[in-house]
């Protein structure tokens, strides 16, 4: 069963996504989130608040993450 997120309509300015497991294991990747796989390890060490939100910017790229469970979705 395909989770595909439409990020035109969740995130106007979304350039891709990537989501993962715990294990690092990637669920989905779109866009930008193709090409940007090997940033999961990354991801995983970014800190997020208690409601599992984060951010990370690098690259002149803001990455939006949201944890919830054992599931990150990682937003370009």
């Amino acid at each position: 069963m395909s989770m595909s997120l439409n990020l035109a309509e969740m995130v106007p300015n979304a350039i891709g996504m990537i989501a993962f497991d715990n294990d690092g294991q990637i669920i989905e990747a779109v866009g930008i989130g193709k090409e940007r796989k090997e940033d999961v390890l990354q991801l995983q060490q970014v800190e997020l608040d208690d409601e599992g939100f984060g951010l990370l910017e690098y690259d002149n790229i803001q990455v939006l993450i949201y944890k919830k469970e054992e599931k990150t979705v990682a937003v370009y």
